[in-house]
């Protein structure tokens, strides 16, 4: 909040610190302005901060976000956007052959456990885009 003395103005930050822990509002969201585009980017509007973190993210946790993006453009599962199921075959392919690179491109670096995962993973969807495929025609 801004007070006059004199001829300046002492401008006082209320916010409270977030070393504390405690979260703190962009000045914007206090003087009743939305946030601008950079704020919303870097996730500093009220509501993402009361959100609870997202948990590490891992290899495994990566090969599954893939492997889910792959299975929405396969149709099998729906699309969260407008939670329908819908195929787009390309983008599917595209994401199954990252999944096939990151094989090639981690081979002899990864975890067994890793490994295990990766190699069932793109099988799965490998068969399933076939099945997809013959299913189009």
């Amino acid at each position: 909040m801004d007070e006059k003395k004199g001829n300046e103005f002492i401008v006082r930050d209320r916010r409270i610190s977030e070393a504390s822990g405690d979260s703190t509002e962009p000045l914007t969201e206090q003087s009743g302005q939305e946030p601008s585009n950079v704020e919303r980017a870097r996730g500093t509007s009220a509501e993402q901060k009361r959100t609870e973190p997202l948990p590490e993210l891992d290899f495994s946790a990566f090969i599954l976000t893939l492997a889910t993006t792959a299975q929405v453009g396969l149709g099998f599962m729906p699309n969260p956007q407008n939670n329908q199921s819908e195929q787009n075959l390309p983008t599917a392919k595209k994401l199954i052959d990252i999944l096939g690179l990151l094989k090639d491109k981690t081979k002899g670096n990864l975890s067994q456990d890793e490994q295990v995962l990766l190699d069932s993973v793109l099988s799965n969807l490998r068969m399933q885009y076939v099945s997809a495929m013959e299913g189009k025609k």
